[in-house]
C-alpha cells in the first residue's frame, strides 16, 4: 500500500525546490538586466584609474562593481578578485563578465558581456565607457575567459 501522506510530502518538497530555483533564476536575470541597463546609462563617463562612481569616472572593475551593486549584487573590487570569485563558463549570457589579459600574465581588464560578441566597459585613460565588439583581433588575442554572475 502506498503511503499517500509520504508521497504528498515528497511532491510538495519537489515543487517547492523547483519554485525556489525558478525564483532565484528570475531574480538573477532581473539583476543582470538591471546591471546592463545601468551600465548603458554610464556610456560616455570618463575613464579614471581606481574610479568607482559616475561623477568622477570609472575603471573597468569600478564600473562593474557600481552597476551590480545598484542591482543588488556585491562583487569584488578588482578584476583579479572578480575572476576568482565568479564561476567560469564557456557559454556566457548577457550580464556575465568577460576577462582579458592586457599587460603581464594575469587578468587585468573586464567588461560586462552584452551578447552578440559585444561588451560594455571602461577601456583606458583618455577614453570613456563604451560598447565594443570582443571578436576583433585586439580583444581575441587578449581574451582570458568568462565569469558567470
Amino acid at each position: 500500500m502506498i503511503n499517500w501522506k509520504r508521497s504528498l510530502l515528497i511532491a510538495i518538497a519537489l515543487m517547492t525546490s523547483f519554485s525556489f530555483a525558478d525564483v532565484r533564476r528570475e531574480s538573477l536575470l532581473g539583476a543582470k538586466n538591471a546591471a546592463i541597463s545601468n551600465a548603458k546609462e554610464q556610456l560616455g563617463v570618463r575613464y579614471l584609474f581606481g574610479g568607482t562612481d559616475p561623477k568622477r569616472g570609472f575603471d573597468c572593475s569600478g564600473l562593474i562593481q557600481y552597476v551590480y551593486k545598484n542591482a543588488g549584487i556585491e562583487t569584488p573590487r578588482n578584476t583579479a578578485g572578480m575572476y576568482e570569485h565568479f564561476k567560469k563558463t564557456t557559454t556566457p549570457e548577457p550580464g556575465d563578465i568577460v576577462f582579458f589579459i592586457i599587460n603581464g600574465s594575469s587578468v587585468s581588464h573586464a567588461g560586462i558581456y552584452l551578447g552578440g560578441n559585444k561588451m560594455i566597459h571602461a577601456p583606458r585613460t583618455g577614453k570613456t565607457v563604451e560598447i565594443t565588439r570582443i571578436d576583433t583581433p585586439y580583444w581575441q588575442k587578449r581574451f582570458y575567459g568568462f565569469g558567470k554572475i
